[in-house]
């Protein structure tokens, strides 16, 4: 069961906790995928070393035809890097492969959608908001061309760039992207999902943010409960 965090009802303490819907996916012959668990980022950029990097739901194949690498072994290598608390050492990871799945000749649509994602999380773990917002917009872009602006990847996407764009100070933005995911797990009848849930937390933040608390702690109270079913 997918546990994103015990609420607790100080408003100062849940304005330094930034749920990010991080999700590794498993691939299935059929192609379909489950999604694993959300991972909390803490706001604390010295903390960031502790948890995988920002992912979304995306659609991938187990191998991929241009390397041979699988998601796992992305993954995989990624989380020791992560471990080893080395953060030149994540970037260097990730945006080698950025670079490498962009080129004409290795092009990989599927996995620099997820290195895109990981930078983007990397990025915003380490208070570089500008860029992190760059990798999720151009993640969005690709998620939109090879799944669709309707698909729950691209609400996911959508969700994760809000997240930044909070950390920015921009909430205009980040309320309409917010907003625009919920929309899409609501025409998906995904309410019941925690992804959903993450989505109304981290709306509620905004909220409560800006001084909005009575929308944000209605926001927060929707979102524990949903947590409470899963």
């Amino acid at each position: 069961m997918p546990v994103l965090y015990h609420f607790t009802m100080g408003i100062s303490t849940l304005l330094f906790i930034l749920t990010i819907s991080c999700v590794r996916c498993i691939s299935y012959p059929n192609g379909f995928i489950q999604t694993a668990h959300p991972v909390i980022f803490m706001t604390n950029p010295g903390l960031y070393s502790c948890f995988p990097g920002s992912a979304m739901v995306y659609w991938m194949k187990n191998h991929t035809k241009e390397t041979g690498m699988t998601q796992d072994e992305f993954y995989q290598h990624l989380d020791t890097l992560y471990e080893a608390g080395d953060p030149k050492e994540v970037e260097r990871f990730l945006t080698f492969h950025v670079d490498f799945y962009k080129d004409g000749e290795t092009l990989n649509p599927p996995l620099l959608i997820a290195a895109l994602s990981e930078l983007g999380g990397f990025y915003r773990g380490v208070s570089r908001y500008e860029e992190s917002a760059d990798c999720f917009r151009q993640t969005l872009d690709l998620v939109g061309t090879y799944k669709g602006t309707d698909s729950m990847a691209y609400a996911t996407t959508l969700n994760n760039l809000a997240g930044t764009y909070r950390l920015m100070q921009e909430p205009e933005k980040a309320e309409k992207c917010f907003l625009e995911a919920r929309r899409l797990f609501e025409d998906h009848e995904t309410t019941s999902h925690y992804l959903y849930a993450s989505v109304l937390n981290n709306l509620a933040l905004l909220y409560l943010g800006e001084g909005r608390k009575d929308e944000g702690i209605d926001l927060l109270c929707q979102s524990t409960d949903l947590m409470k079913q899963q």
